[in-house]
């Protein structure tokens, strides 16, 4: 599979955006990069007020709260640059789609951004342990887009707990919408890698830059 050259993301001291009434903003990849850049995300009344008062004004006044697409998670301040995903590594089985406006490249530039490590070629680790299987824990975030696969060991890809030791897996969540392409996938992807690597959907990725922590 292809993996697309990755060259650095731009990156932002400030975001300038109009939140809306709950003072939360759309996200967008701008406003993904600028978490990850340990920028400042706040309302543009900063910007115009900073110019009134020929100061800059203290940003924290006007810091929104987070983004629509996770109204559990709140902003309490810039984040670390780079620290969210120091240490992991992770494979892009096929593509990732962040929408008609951003390319694929602009995916591995954003896990870059946020300290992660593209793995190049498809890894292979050992398969789990056969006998019999412990409680099957899906992660929190990829209940609602693992909804349509059915099959334990499929569903078991997305329970292993991402971690620094072994690459994790990130698979767009079109791969994953009808029981049978997902079928095709995770069986192409058990039998490439021995099963015994976490599997997340795109959604995983841009939730937990969201929250800045592993979600």
């Amino acid at each position: 599979m292809t993996q697309h050259a990755d060259k650095k993301v731009d990156t932002y001291t400030h975001v300038l955006t109009v939140p809306n009434k709950n003072n939360r903003v759309t996200r967008t990849f701008k406003y993904l990069v600028g978490l990850v850049s340990g920028a400042w995300v706040v309302d543009i009344k900063w910007l115009t007020d900073s110019i009134e008062a020929r100061k800059l004004l203290p940003e924290a006044n006007y810091m929104v709260q987070g983004d629509t697409a996770t109204e559990s998670c709140r902003l309490d301040g810039p984040y670390t640059p780079g620290a969210l995903f120091n240490g992991y590594r992770f494979y892009v089985w096929g593509e990732l789609d962040l929408g008609p406006a951003y390319p694929n490249a602009d995916a591995l530039k954003l896990i870059r951004a946020a300290g992660g490590d593209i793995v190049a070629h498809c890894p292979a680790a050992q398969p789990r342990e056969h006998g019999e299987p412990g409680p099957l824990v899906v992660a929190e975030s990829c209940k609602p887009v693992i909804k349509a696969i059915r099959r334990p060991d499929h569903r078991r890809l997305f329970a292993i707990p991402v971690s620094r030791a072994l690459p994790a897996i990130l698979i767009d969540n079109k791969h994953l919408a009808s029981a049978r392409k997902a079928a095709e996938v995770l069986d192409s992807l058990i039998e490439a890698t021995g099963g015994g690597l976490a599997c997340r959907p795109k959604s995983w990725l841009l939730d937990c830059i969201s929250a800045n922590e592993l979600v």
